[in-house]
């Protein structure tokens, strides 16, 4: 008998609710299979700005870091980072004593989530003022960990999480944002708190759930964060993002031709954005109307953007005159944020060379290094792009041509792209188990 949509789509919400049951009643002894990815993100305007309440645009890339949660062997906790050659395991035991200690979640009161952090990092051997994302995954790895696989019993579950990507690290990509969703979309599915739905994405109300939590991950790795990169990696798009908003994602985006510029110069975000904010603090007549700018900088892109895609829909091209308009606000923007102090020399080749080939560039994420990108000509041929590619290449950048406003998290069958092989070839091992 063929069944109407809206009988196949109780029957399936039906079939989820049982498998949430299920997976909530095994909870406290192991996780059960999981595959999630998320995309990292593209800040197009309002990096830093955004810490301080000022709106920012941003849009998901085509690249992606993916997680695959497993049962694991018994009594033990594992997390594997091959593209960092790293892997680490805990006995369940271990992590059960900091979970029956002082609590982390909500309610704690500020002494009790300290002594419960200073456990969480005593357990990963990371130093109290250790402020690199790497040697800080741990740390949120397990903080997710007893927060979220933990929560709806008070034990521990064996498990293996083993996470690729391919986003570099401290690029200003949102490697660490992607990492912490992917972990809480996964862990939060394992535990059988969210389910997909038929097409692998979440509800509204489970994607909220996700960014909670992914902002929790992010705000061990990063201090302070403004939480616009957990944001777009979750929702995907393209976002209208302000602190402490819901964000609203952008009706109309044209297809901008991006070339992402990797300086491959290291940074710490934290360290970054705690620098702007002493400045701010020293300097507040100089450092306010510089931040007012780039907020209202990012509501006129917004209105650019939305008549660049208006002009696709009516005749595919770009009035000149919009175009410009764009790639002088690419221009500012890139001023604006060496005036607040986070520009590099190598970010400023990255710029000059754009200029050279006809582009325009301007950092994304943190800034200080890590990646930039250039708006293309929309009429830019391909042996122009390669030669603007190939004086990248020869000064010792990384280039790729991507695309944003891709799909947010996801649940996928298997992983959702090829794993690159390790540097070495050798998975370096940090085993916390007890000799």
């Amino acid at each position: 008998e063929k069944k109407d949509p809206i009988s196949r789509t109780k029957e399936w919400r039906d079939r989820c609710e049982r498998s949430r049951l299920i997976a909530m009643a095994a909870a406290g002894s192991a996780l059960r299979s999981v595959c999630v990815s998320a995309p990292g993100k593209l800040i197009l305007t309002g990096e830093h700005s955004v810490v301080f309440g000022k709106p920012a645009v941003a849009a998901s890339l085509n690249l992606r870091t993916a997680a695959l949660f497993e049962a694991g062997k018994s009594s033990e906790v594992s997390l594997e980072l091959p593209d960092l050659n790293i892997a680490s395991s805990w006995p369940t035991a271990a992590i059960q004593a900091v979970l029956d200690g002082p609590p982390g979640g909500d309610g704690a009161t500020e002494a009790e989530r300290s002594a419960y952090f200073d456990a969480i990092r005593r357990l990963a051997k990371v130093d109290p003022n250790e402020v690199q994302a790497k040697s800080l995954a741990a740390v949120a790895f397990l903080h997710l960990y007893t927060q979220i696989a933990c929560g709806s019993t008070g034990k521990v579950p064996s498990g293996s999480v083993r996470v690729h990507s391919q986003l570099p690290v401290g690029a200003g990509l949102g490697s660490s944002a992607a990492f912490s969703v992917a972990l809480s979309a996964g862990l939060l599915q394992a535990a059988g708190v969210t389910t997909p739905t038929e097409n692998g994405g979440y509800t509204a109300e489970d994607q909220n759930l996700v960014n909670k939590w992914a902002f929790e991950g992010e705000k061990v790795i990063h201090g302070t964060p403004s939480g616009i990169d957990n944001s777009v990696s979750t929702f995907g798009g393209a976002i209208h993002f302000v602190k402490g908003d819901e964000p609203v994602q952008l009706e109309a985006m044209p297809t901008l031709r991006i070339l992402l510029v990797n300086t491959k110069v290291p940074r710490s975000t934290m360290a970054l954005v705690a620098g702007v904010r002493e400045l701010k603090a020293l300097f507040p007549a100089v450092m306010d109307p510089v931040i007012d700018a780039m907020g209202e900088l990012s509501l006129v892109v917004e209105g650019v953007l939305g008549k660049l895609a208006a002009e696709e829909r009516n005749g595919g091209q770009w009035a000149a005159a919009t175009a410009t308009q764009l790639e002088t606000l690419v221009d500012l923007n890139q001023h604006l944020l060496k005036t607040i102090g986070v520009g590099h020399k190598a970010l400023d080749e990255v710029c000059a060379v754009a200029t050279e080939h006809g582009g325009h560039a301007k950092l994304t994420g943190a800034g200080g290094g890590g990646c930039a990108f250039v708006v293309l000509p929309q009429a830019m041929e391909k042996a122009a792009l390669a030669k603007l590619s190939a004086d990248y290449e020869a000064r010792g950048f990384e280039v790729w041509e991507t695309t944003v406003g891709g799909p947010g998290v996801q649940s996928n069958d298997k992983l959702p792209f090829e794993p690159a092989a390790t540097a070495t070839g050798i998975i370096r091992k940090e085993s916390f188990m007890p000799p």
